[in-house]
């Protein structure tokens, strides 16, 4: 992670958020009943979940995010990504650093911090794993990060923070 020398303005439709950013995203919240406290955040929506899952066996392990985007009872997207401790923050807007590798992304598509093949985020607008059409169809998950959906993140995360590697 870095601080970033590439962030941009994305371009803009019509309204308040990045071209690559599906407007779905806005409706996500945190599922009730999740207790990021425990080892598991579930985000979702109509047709839209985020699952992220902090494995108890070592705290140094990257955390495993999971997605599924339904577009019919028969068609559906699904990915899985491993992201650090850092990657999430960053993700989440709860940091200002950059992936390593994202400065060409944000460059390209706009917006605060990126990393390639995981996420790329403007402001409170977050795609995992990278940047889309903003249309339906596109591979990838639109969150808009409110602040109880920041809350959760840093509640999952917490134990990484008595951590020293």
């Amino acid at each position: 992670m870095k601080v970033s020398s590439g962030h941009r303005h994305p371009q803009e439709g019509n309204v308040d958020w990045p071209n690559w950013f599906h407007s779905h995203g806005n409706k996500m919240d945190v599922i009730p009943g999740a207790k990021p406290g425990s080892g598991t955040l579930e985000l979702g929506s109509h047709g839209a979940f985020l699952t992220i899952i902090r494995y108890p066996v070592a705290m140094v392990q990257p955390l495993c995010v999971d997605w599924e985007i339904k577009w019919s009872p028969s068609e559906y997207t699904k990915g899985r990504l491993l992201m650090s401790p850092e990657e999430l923050r960053a993700a989440f807007g709860l940091s200002d650093l950059t992936g390593t590798h994202g400065d060409w992304l944000l460059k390209k598509y706009g917006g605060d911090s990126a990393e390639q093949g995981k996420y790329i985020r403007w402001k409170t607008h977050l795609n995992i794993p990278g940047p889309g059409t903003g249309n339906d169809y596109d591979a990838n998950i639109s969150i808009e990060v409110t602040d109880k959906i920041k809350e959760a993140i840093r509640k999952l995360l917490a134990p990484y923070n008595a951590v020293r590697i």
